[in-house]
């Protein structure tokens, strides 16, 4: 069962690669867990990036997800972060050297601040870019230069747009 969803059907949810001329989709992912939310694709097309709980206890521990790549050339699927919480919605940068995401350190309280991350490509240098600010982050974009992030997140019931750089400077747009 899932909170407003009610009974879910039995099965999984993978990830599928289909040409865009069309044909048959190939089925990318496997095993008894749920790859689902956006992907986004590396610069050259050769892999893509998504979150998952690919976790034996995923059940016990739903919150739990991590960045993984998936590689188009090898089909191998390489795990890029770790840690209690989740870290979703992976977006590589136009230069394709970083990934940002969003996340937080998963304590079990009731309400927990998503918070905005940027990594190295290959998931070294995992920095936290948001941690001064106690809102939560509700949506990000890349700059088209790569240098930083245009970012959205409520204070006081209005919704706040604002560029965030990667040497964690926050400058509120109007």
């Amino acid at each position: 069962r899932a909170d407003g969803a009610g009974y879910l059907s039995s099965g999984y949810q993978q990830l599928y690669l289909i040409s865009a001329q069309g044909g048959t989709a190939a089925q990318l992912t496997e095993g008894p867990y749920n790859h689902g939310g956006p992907v986004s694709w590396a610069t050259d097309g050769k892999a893509f990036y998504f979150s998952a709980n690919r976790y034996e206890n995923w059940q016990q521990q739903p919150l739990n997800t991590e960045i993984f790549k998936f590689d188009l050339v090898d089909a191998s699927l390489t795990q890029l972060t770790e840690r209690s919480g989740p870290d979703n919605h992976p977006k590589v940068s136009p230069n394709g050297r970083y990934i940002a995401y969003t996340g937080f350190d998963d304590k079990r309280l009731s309400s927990q601040r998503n918070r905005l991350y940027v990594m190295d490509i290959d998931g070294s240098n995992i920095k936290p870019l948001s941690d001064d600010l106690d809102r939560s982050i509700s949506g990000f974009a890349w700059k088209s230069n790569s240098r930083g992030l245009v970012i959205s997140y409520d204070e006081h019931g209005t919704g706040v747009l604002a560029e965030q750089t990667l040497r964690g400077l926050r400058k509120e747009l109007a």
